[in-house]
């Protein structure tokens, strides 16, 4: 993975942490996973900063961070859509607007328990089932909940794995979750260059226009052929780090940036593992549509 070389090591081991931490609070994520990379000091204010993060955003949904937390343990349940996209996106402005928790089928129901009972919250919309509609592929139902502190999109998976529908999402600026012990972003290259591939494989090839707008308003380039973030790859190479169309892709893969906030604990996102694919088409430089197998290996 490409980390920003100009993130040199020996400048900041020698300046105070409060002027290190402020510096890095205004990176990017891959440049700030580059930072952490350069010593252990820089590891531990890294730490830091993204586990402050975490409780900042969850201290605005419950002020009893620790139980939320362990609800989300106990039921497998993860953050995604756009609130996990601007946790991510660390040096923008813009605010995210529902909560989307993705349940596994078997932790639905305690999850939706839990914000309905101890965070006060009140059903808006009912469990909507969504089996045999290929619009919502890997859904079996989701419920909107409405607390006092914002509003929940919860969804429940068709399967025992939260990721299931976020494996199937329509862009791969969505990809990503955070679980209550870290976060797993399945395209880190095109999240640090703040664009989105529309994945034309999905069930439904068409991304929703709303969606498009919505990300393309927040400074986010949405792209249909993977080759427009790669212009300098040579034509006829796959392309690199996961983006070849023949590629089969899973969350913890080696393409996929996880991060556990616990230093002692990393990388528990390999538990979590469904395989994600990227769009099976790429452009040629003919100007048609081809198979990745016409690359370079």
């Amino acid at each position: 993975m490409h980390l920003h070389i100009w993130i040199d090591g020996f400048p900041y081991t020698s300046t105070p942490v409060e002027t290190r931490r402020q510096f890095f609070s205004q990176l990017p994520l891959l440049a700030l996973m580059g930072a952490g990379l350069t010593t252990s000091d820089n590891a531990a204010v890294v730490d830091d900063l993204l586990q402050t993060r975490w409780n900042t955003l969850l201290n605005v949904i419950t002020t009893d961070v620790a139980a939320f937390l362990d609800v989300m343990r106990r039921t497998g349940t993860v953050l995604s859509g756009s609130r996990a996209v601007r946790f991510l996106d660390l040096a923008s402005g813009w605010e995210g607007a529902d909560y989307d928790f993705y349940c596994p089928a078997t932790g639905f129901d305690e999850f939706c328990a839990y914000l309905q009972g101890t965070l006060g919250g009140t059903v808006v919309i009912p469990n909507t089932p969504y089996l045999g509609k290929s619009s919502c592929c890997g859904i079996k139902n989701r419920r909107v909940i409405e607390t006092p502190s914002g509003r929940f999109d919860v969804v429940c998976s068709l399967s025992d794995c939260a990721l299931t529908p976020i494996a199937l999402f329509g862009s791969s600026l969505v990809m990503n979750f955070i679980s209550a012990d870290g976060f797993c972003v399945g395209y880190p290259a095109l999240l640090s260059k703040r664009m989105a591939i529309l994945m034309d494989d999905r069930p439904v090839p068409t991304y929703p226009e709303a969606a498009i707008r919505k990300y393309r308003n927040r400074g986010f380039r949405v792209i249909e052929n993977p080759r427009d973030a790669w212009e300098t790859w040579p034509p006829g190479e796959c392309l690199p780090q996961g983006y070849c169309s023949g590629a089969r892709r899973y969350f913890g893969d080696e393409y996929c940036l996880p991060y556990t906030f616990d230093s002692e604990r990393r990388d528990p996102t390999r538990q979590h593992v469904f395989t994600i694919s990227v769009p099976q088409t790429m452009q040629s430089t003919a100007g048609r549509w081809t198979s990745c197998g016409e690359g370079v290996k």
